[in-house]
């Protein structure tokens, strides 16, 4: 869970509109090594060595947000977390990728994703940025598969049953959540409604 945290630090800072070059020298590299080194991580929690990489990549993640800040996967993570008490990094993971395809709506953050993809080495140099976008969400699918995290019905147990009722409470909180304001693309309530029923 706290891996998929970092790699939502990392990917969050990275399309920030206060993203830089030292924010994104960092971000791009925490990205890297969560996906190279959380797999093992976790299938071999002894490993000093591949545990001091996702160390690295987490302080290397913290310092790319405290600069570029965060967006709209931490605005409604932190209400997935209030709401039904689920992990922080469980909650940044099931939203990651529906949120990217949200993000990737305007020109700016789609161009981020796919340079991204492409630095990560998950596509050819010359794809189009669809196709990147793409193969950096299959990534992230196969990461959380690697991982065994559960899917959002199986997370919330008994809690499931009151998910729709406590939507509009979720919505107004994220709408408040100091985080939205470095998403790079705005959010409308209706928008997060729709990203949260997808949930599901």
């Amino acid at each position: 869970n706290t891996g998929m945290d970092v790699l939502t630090h990392a990917l969050e800072a990275w399309v920030s509109p206060r993203a830089s070059d030292f924010t994104d020298a960092l971000a791009e590299k925490a990205a890297k090594l969560v996906f190279q080194y959380l797999p093992t991580a976790v299938e071999k929690g002894d490993c000093v060595a591949t545990r001091g990489k996702m160390h690295n990549a987490s302080t290397l993640a913290g310092m790319a947000f405290s600069q570029a800040g965060l967006g709209l996967n931490h605005a409604i993570a932190h209400q997935l977390g209030g709401q039904f008490h689920l992990p922080h990094g469980l909650a940044n993971a099931l939203l990651l990728t529906t949120v990217i395809r949200f993000n990737a709506g305007v020109p700016r953050a789609a161009k981020r994703y796919a340079r991204l993809a492409k630095a990560c080495g998950f596509c050819p140099a010359e794809a189009n940025d669809i196709a990147a976008i793409n193969a950096l969400i299959q990534q992230i699918e196969l990461l959380k598969q690697r991982c065994a995290l559960p899917s959002l019905a199986v997370a919330l147990k008994e809690g499931r049953s009151n998910f729709s009722a406590r939507i509009p409470a979720m919505v107004q909180a994220a709408l408040a959540d100091v985080t939205l304001r470095t998403n790079p693309r705005p959010a409308s309530a209706e928008e997060i409604r729709e990203l949260l029923e997808e949930l599901l």
